[in-house]
């Protein structure tokens, strides 16, 4: 856990909370120190900000690797995704590396409204509806879909 993470109501939950439980749940509490890139504060409520204002040339910046998350394909085009609190960037069109169990190739990922995911599927995966996807952000410049 962060350095300074609390959770719960209020924000009452911290380290010292845990430590209470960790013999009866048999946890192993490991609390990192305040981290920073180039003298820049990591946090998650940095890179979700970053992520969120479209940011991702900053988010690569400071988790050190593409920012990505994992899907499934769905149908029609669109993709599916399991993390209802995924931070996504604003809607636009970005350019994205995909690895999709048979391929991975570059495409680019259309950001829509309410995070709807329409990403196109080569003919040549085979990559059925409901298999798992990973999908990188490659490039930090966002165009807009009303471009």
């Amino acid at each position: 856990m962060g350095y300074n993470h609390h959770f719960g109501k209020d924000r009452q939950g911290n380290r010292n909370f845990l430590e209470t439980l960790k013999e009866e749940y048999d946890l192993k509490i490991v609390q990192l120190p305040k981290q920073e890139v180039d003298a820049r504060k990591v946090s998650s409520t940095v890179l979700r900000f970053l992520v969120r204002s479209g940011d991702l040339k900053a988010a690569r910046e400071l988790l050190t690797r593409p920012y990505f998350f994992i899907g499934r394909r769905g149908i029609c085009g669109l993709m599916e995704y399991d993390e209802p609190l995924k931070q996504f960037p604003p809607q636009g069109v970005y350019p994205v590396s995909v690895e999709d169990g048979t391929l991975s190739y570059d495409t680019n990922l259309l950001i829509l409204p309410g995070n709807k995911l329409g990403l196109p599927i080569p003919a040549q995966s085979h990559c059925a509806p409901g298999e798992r996807m990973i999908v990188r952000f490659k490039d930090p410049l966002r165009h807009s879909a009303t471009e």
